[in-house]
């Protein structure tokens, strides 16, 4: 369809090859139906999303819908994310956006999770940090009147494994701030859901290092870690066009986010080559989440090969 420009949504996906598509992945007519409302009723509701161009509405929609995740924003589950992609004479695109809700549900679903947490830190709460252990000390304030007029200094990630093992980490919001300025372009322009829901960004930005640096990651949480804040084109490309500096082909080398994370635990960082992580399998279109992951051969993340950690 080489005028996807002027299809709608709807149009798009009344396509016979379309509708095939949707009845092989999501297999029953209700779930088929359920899900064809859902596309709509998103792209209705939203001003830019309702001028996307409709394959990435519609493969962002369905990478959602692979993870059983909830794309009501409100929800904080997932997000469909729309922007014009200067890069491409200013097509608007949709984005599928992993919520820090999200990150959770997929981490607690792989079963080896016994604890997954995250929350502000107010003003006062932190302590201080043993440098040789990276321990971080908090003091909380229980009362929840006297908290809330508090500032909040930063942000917090904990979880613990089932085999005892627990991982902390804290960002202050100064850093939070500097990451969100590095890595999204909708925050330096101040529009999206840097801007809409700081807080629910920064939860999302501290959850995701945490858990993709120091968790386990399932199948399932790899794929989602994958495809946040792609578009998701419907040949072998993710194309990560909220991105400033992008990251490529590991879960994290930035020299930043890995020396917050190895001050914590003690360790030193090679502010050239940063930490070398295990390479994570990739997917390379909505259709293969159903059917497992690909990659190029090569180590590299489809065409585009980038990824934000914003």
């Amino acid at each position: 369809m080489a005028d996807n420009k002027l299809i709608t949504i709807k149009d798009y996906m009344s396509a016979p090859a379309v509708i095939k598509k949707m009845q092989e992945m999501l297999q029953t007519p209700e779930a088929v139906r359920q899900f064809s409302t859902a596309v709509i009723s998103i792209a209705g509701a939203d001003a830019l999303l309702a001028t996307a161009e409709p394959r990435s509405l519609f493969n962002a929609c369905l990478t959602a819908a692979s993870l059983n995740l909830p794309i009501n924003k409100n929800l904080g589950f997932a997000h469909i994310i729309g922007y014009k992609n200067n890069k491409n004479g200013g097509v608007v695109e949709a984005q599928f956006q992993l919520g820090a809700r999200g990150f959770k549900e997929l981490a607690q679903r792989s079963g080896q999770y016994t604890v997954i947490n995250q929350g502000d830190v107010r003003e006062g709460e932190l302590v201080g940090r043993d440098r040789l252990t990276g321990e971080l000390t908090f003091k909380w304030v229980d009362n929840d009147e006297i908290r809330e007029g508090l500032p909040v200094i930063g942000y917090f990630s904990y979880f613990k494994l089932k085999s005892g093992l627990e991982s902390t980490l804290y960002m202050s919001r100064e850093q939070i701030d500097a990451h969100g300025k590095r890595y999204s372009q909708s925050y330096k322009a101040g529009f999206g859901p840097w801007k809409d829901n700081f807080d629910a960004m920064a939860l999302k930005t501290v959850s995701k290092l945490n858990i993709s640096k120091n968790g386990p990651l399932s199948i399932e949480l790899q794929k989602a870690v994958d495809f946040d804040q792609a578009v998701i084109r419907g040949d072998d490309q993710l194309d990560y066009i909220d991105g400033t500096d992008m990251l490529n082909n590991e879960l994290a080398t930035d020299d930043e986010t890995d020396a917050i994370i190895n001050a914590q635990n003690g360790d030193k960082v090679d502010a050239k080559t940063g930490e070398v992580v295990e390479e994570s399998p990739t997917l390379e279109t909505a259709e293969e989440i159903f059917k497992g992951t690909k990659s190029n051969g090569d180590g590299s993340r489809g065409r585009s090969g980038k990824r934000s950690l914003a």
